[in-house]
């Protein structure tokens, strides 16, 4: 049968993702949390979570010039082919949609319902975004000034200016959020139900941990600046990503 191997690297994908999925609701969720009305909503996310993967997956296959109904035959193709590129972006955007699932249908079976599950849904990912100039700095000093001086021992362009352009823009819309979350920390009444929002609140209310994000933020967009400038050849610019780590890492 064509497409048999292709068929069953699908069904191992699904399982697989699904099994991750069940296996951190029955470890980290109540069994009671487990009502039939909560299972029903669950389903029906479930299904329009996999329309939306199914619209991808044909958009996906689209730009290699294959349809739908032909990814069971282009995957056993691409196994026989040895593509693990192809094969991996295939696996990944599979599982990407049923974490989804996973993630949403915790938070339903947690909170009971739709909307507050939602906004839990997203305040983890605001949480997430929030901290990220912890995430900068830490890229900054273990990966962008190393990389950078290894180029320029080795008389290479590593990272272009577009790297820095992107990393200044990104750290000032992170320091835009970080002052938008503590002016809602300051004003917004939340449920004690909304878990991950009542954490992204709680955080923001305490101003030494504001201060400690926000000053971080404003050296990102320092370093990026910096960055820029040094590929412009403007030699003593070096000294402003220095003193930027060295203020970043005391903080």
């Amino acid at each position: 049968m064509a497409g048999k191997k292709g068929v069953l690297a699908l069904l191992y994908t699904f399982l697989a993702s699904l099994a991750v999925v069940i296996f951190f609701w029955l470890v980290g969720i109540p069994l009671e949390n487990f009502t039939p009305e909560k299972i029903v909503l669950v389903i029906v996310i479930s299904v329009l979570i996999g329309v939306i993967l199914i619209l991808n997956l044909s958009k996906f296959l689209k730009k290699h010039g294959y349809g739908i109904q032909q990814m069971h035959l282009v995957l056993e193709e691409k196994m026989a082919a040895n593509d693990k590129d192809f094969i991996f972006r295939l696996q990944r955007l599979i599982f990407l949609h049923i974490m989804t699932i996973g993630f949403i249908g915790a938070l339903i079976f947690v909170h009971g319902e739709i909307t507050a599950a939602i906004i839990d849904f997203i305040s983890l990912f605001a949480f997430i975004f929030a901290l990220s100039p912890i995430f900068f700095n830490l890229a900054a000093i273990l990966f962008v000034l190393p990389l950078h001086f290894y180029g320029v021992v080795r008389g290479k362009n590593i990272l272009g200016s577009g790297f820095f352009v992107f990393w200044t823009r990104a750290s000032i819309l992170v320091t835009l959020f970080v002052l938008v979350a503590r002016m809602l920390a300051a004003q917004l009444e939340y449920p004690e139900t909304l878990h991950f929002l009542k954490i992204l609140l709680n955080t923001f209310k305490n101003s030494e941990t504001f201060w400690n994000m926000l000053n971080m933020s404003l050296l990102n967009i320092l370093f990026g600046i910096a960055g820029i400038q040094v590929l412009q050849n403007r030699r003593f610019i070096y000294l402003i990503p220095i003193f930027t780590l060295n203020l970043s890492t005391n903080l």
